[in-house]
């Protein structure tokens, strides 16, 4: 006899049955979602790598607009170092408001990235809203240079005047330097002038570089009044001024200079 014939007798009366209670949702594999809603945890392959790829995507557009002034300014510099100037500014225009540091960042980018029309409309925007300082001028100043536009760039350091900034050294040897390789001595000079009189004083750079205008065609006139400038010097002569007078006084065959600096 199986088991299942030793159930006790049936006493002929049927028992009340309890009702049914409804059926409770099936939550196997099933989350909340953001709205309160159940949803399917169950995901093939490919719909778990598209939700990955959205949430990178989402990451990144998090980081873009994130993130203080400094870190900003790093992922500029970032794009500008890769010449990718849209992404450089994408990540500046994200940024809500007006920073000085972040306007710098972008207009050097755009100067890295050799986009000069981009870079004049946006110096332009900076000079209107009070943004653009020296580190401004001195980038437009090394775009202009990079061009060849030396009057654009004595332009720019007039314009500093008339705004109130005062030109730094490194702005003066940027664009003396540049007359150096167009061999224009006397726009060089000039400037040279400009930079007393903003009372920026000259050092064993602003020497070195005038040295280079001489050569065995120089002037006698023109080698005294550039060796002259040696004197006027409140430092001592370091190693590469003393290269660079050796050099030109083997350009111009005339040793006793270098005799006389000894002395």
């Amino acid at each position: 006899m199986c088991s299942s014939d030793l159930s006790p007798p049936s006493s002929g009366r049927q028992e009340p049955r309890a009702p049914a209670s409804p059926a409770a949702p099936a939550k196997k594999n099933m989350l909340l979602d953001s709205n309160g809603s159940l949803r399917n945890a169950t995901k093939t392959p490919k719909a778990v790598e598209q939700t990955e790829a959205k949430d990178v995507h989402v990451q990144a557009s998090v980081g873009v607009m994130g993130g203080d002034v400094t870190q900003k300014a790093a992922m500029i510099k970032g794009h500008a170092k890769e010449r990718n100037l849209q992404g450089a500014k994408a990540v500046f225009q994200s940024f809500r408001g007006s920073n000085p540091m972040l306007s710098n960042s972008f207009l050097d980018a755009c100067v890295q990235c050799s986009d000069f029309k981009e870079a004049s409309a946006h110096f332009t925007h900076m000079k209107c809203t009070g943004h653009a300082n020296v580190v401004s001028y001195n980038t437009m100043l090394k775009a202009c240079i990079q061009r060849g536009q030396v009057y654009e760039a004595q332009e720019l350091l007039r314009d500093m005047s008339r705004r109130g900034l005062q030109a730094s050294k490194v702005t003066y040897h940027e664009l003396l330097n540049s007359m150096v390789k167009s061999r224009d001595r006397t726009n060089a000079w000039r400037l040279l002038n400009e930079m007393r009189e903003a009372g920026v004083t000259i050092n064993a750079v602003t020497c070195s570089i005038m040295l280079k205008f001489l050569t065995d065609r120089s002037s006698p006139s023109e080698i005294e009044k550039t060796m002259g400038l040696l004197d006027t010097l409140e430092e001592p002569v370091d190693e590469v001024l003393f290269s660079s007078v050796i050099e030109a006084c083997l350009r111009i065959k005339q040793i006793h200079f270098l005799s006389d600096m000894m002395h």
